[in-house]
């Protein structure tokens, strides 16, 4: 169609100028041609417009499968398991406090998708009509009272992840919970105002919390996991004070305050109170084990069946959320610190080389982080080779820690000497989780998801809007086949070597005075530990 607008704009602008002055008889052929040149520059706008929009929606289709399974991979599966493990005795600790900690971890899914939990210091509340008297309103507050750490290892390295205990309390009831909102989910509100009318809010989230409540079911954790909606930030502390007080009945917990002493009535099997669009509750029910919620998501557009999703489904979300939430997050993260603390470093080490102003993110087909980067880089060149210097870290996020790896590219044969950051994938780990954990609902084809995650990484970076987020610091991402029974053509060295010649700019020592022995050879001491994945 762009083809056919531009060649229609062409046509009519090699007609008689419409400009000259031309014969009497000529004047209505100009009049014409005016008029057509409008009509084809107006249609050549809408045609090229149509494409972008249609390429945009089709890059924005289907994110829920992506999100649902990074947020179990990343974070899910560790903190079930530790939930697990040191639930009983937190609840004897609180009840011997005189408290009361609801033995559920409460998924919360706000309806706008934003992360709506208060943050240590902060105070949700929530107002709601008293039973007693329809004029008078009382209030709910919400807060973080304690914080629950744990370890997974990644890649030979250990992250550090947090799960928040918040206390809930309306008048003289007051109890204790675990919540949480999958961070993935915010990547359908962030695209919402980042590329506005792309994306339907409602619909991704609505398939976003079907599928997740299939796979909770699927490995058997709906029995510590349950499923909650809010509005929003001013919904969530009486959400989940309904949560509250709906799962101390299921559990049969007996909540022990100075005030109340009231035991709760026992009700095994009974599913969460979950808010519809109409705003109002559903009303808890029995249930078998296994049957999904019924009501749990309203929407005038159909949602379609759940069926298991495939390796291939869950690549457009998986690098959405890696952009949106794990890149971009981190890269902006105080800049000018950021490039103060790669200057510093260059000038505590008197590097004078310099290191290229971009972040390498390499994947390899294998998905394997056990592997040494510099290990793979290396395999098969002598003269040009990969050294792990050192390690930057430049946040302390509350969940995966970011950190920098600092390696140094050297070539024998020409000298020539550069320091660039680079490191795994870490969403690699999703794939392989997908592998191992997932089988009955992962495909075969498991390997040769790397290159559709380099075309979908490739394209969203290539959105203006996503540019402009990166202009500071560019990001590149190598795909690479580590099948060892391939040609050598094409290894991990030579591109980098690429990636390192052709970036611009490089970042040098503070000490600019310094930078005279740009090439001088110098002997650097590798880093013992593994690399994170980035």
């Amino acid at each position: 169609m762009l083809v056919s607008g531009l060649f229609f704009v062409v046509a009519v602008m090699l007609m008689p100028q419409i400009d000259e002055r031309c014969e009497e008889g000529w004047s209505h052929i100009n009049r014409a041609a005016k008029a057509l040149l409008v009509l084809g520059v107006v249609t050549l706008v809408a045609m090229i417009y149509s494409t972008i929009k249609a390429h945009l929606v089709d890059l924005l289709k289907d994110l829920h499968p992506g999100l649902v399974f990074s947020d179990i991979s990343h974070f899910m599966r560790y903190a079930v398991k530790d939930i697990e493990q040191h639930l009983p005795n937190k609840c004897n600790e609180y009840q011997n406090a005189n408290k009361c900690l609801i033995d559920k971890f409460l998924l919360v899914i706000p309806e706008t998708c934003e992360l709506v939990l208060p943050k240590t210091g902060e105070i949700r509340i929530s107002e709601i009509k008293s039973t007693s008297s329809e004029s008078e309103r009382k209030q709910v507050s919400l807060e973080v009272v304690e914080q629950n750490g744990f370890q997974m290892d990644k890649g030979g390295n250990e992250d550090h992840y947090k799960v928040n205990i918040y206390k809930i309390k309306m008048d003289d009831q007051e109890y204790f919970i675990y919540a949480y909102v999958p961070k993935a989910l915010t990547v359908i509100y962030q695209l919402s105002h980042k590329l506005p009318g792309m994306i339907n809010v409602t619909l991704e989230k609505q398939r976003f919390q079907q599928l997740y409540q299939q796979i909770l079911y699927a490995k058997g954790w709906i029995n510590i996991v349950k499923l909650y909606q809010c509005k929003g930030t001013a919904d969530v502390a009486r959400a989940l004070f309904d949560a509250a007080t709906d799962n101390m009945d299921s559990a049969n917990i007996k909540q022990k305050t100075a005030t109340s002493g009231q035991g709760s009535v026992t009700e095994a099997d009974i599913a969460p109170v979950v808010e519809v669009a109409a705003n109002k509750s559903v009303a808890p029910q029995k249930k078998p084990v296994g049957a999904l919620e019924e009501n749990a998501i309203l929407s005038t557009t159909p949602v379609r069946s759940a069926r298991h999703p495939t390796v291939r489904d869950v690549i457009p979300g998986l690098a959405w959320d890696y952009v949106l939430n794990y890149l971009m997050p981190n890269l902006n993260h105080d800049h000018n610190n950021f490039q103060d603390k790669i200057e510093t470093y260059l000038d505590n080490n008197s590097i004078k080389c310099g290191c290229i102003k971009k972040l390498m993110i390499v994947w390899v087909k294998s998905c394997d982080l056990e592997r040494l980067l510099t290990e793979v880089a290396n395999e098969g060149d002598s003269n040009r080779q990969v050294q792990l210097l050192d390690d930057i870290s430049i946040s302390d996020q509350t969940c995966s820690p970011f950190t920098l790896h600092v390696f140094k590219f050297t070539n024998a044969e020409t000298k020539f000497e550069r320091c660039f950051l680079a490191g795994y994938c870490a969403y690699m780990k999703c794939i392989q989780t997908m592998k191992t954990e997932f089988n009955d609902i992962a495909s075969s084809s498991v390997l040769d998801q790397g290159q559709l995650f380099k075309k979908m990484f490739d394209e969203i970076m290539s959105i203006k809007a996503i540019q402009e987020q990166f202009r500071k610091f560019k990001v590149s991402l190598i795909y690479f086949d580590d099948d060892k029974g391939k040609s050598q053509r094409g290894r991990l060295i030579d591109m980098l070597d690429k990636e390192i010649r052709r970036s611009n700019p490089v970042i040098y020592l503070k000490t600019r005075a310094q930078i005279s022995a740009h090439f001088q050879n110098e002997t650097y001491q590798p880093a013992q530990q593994n690399v994170t994945p980035l």
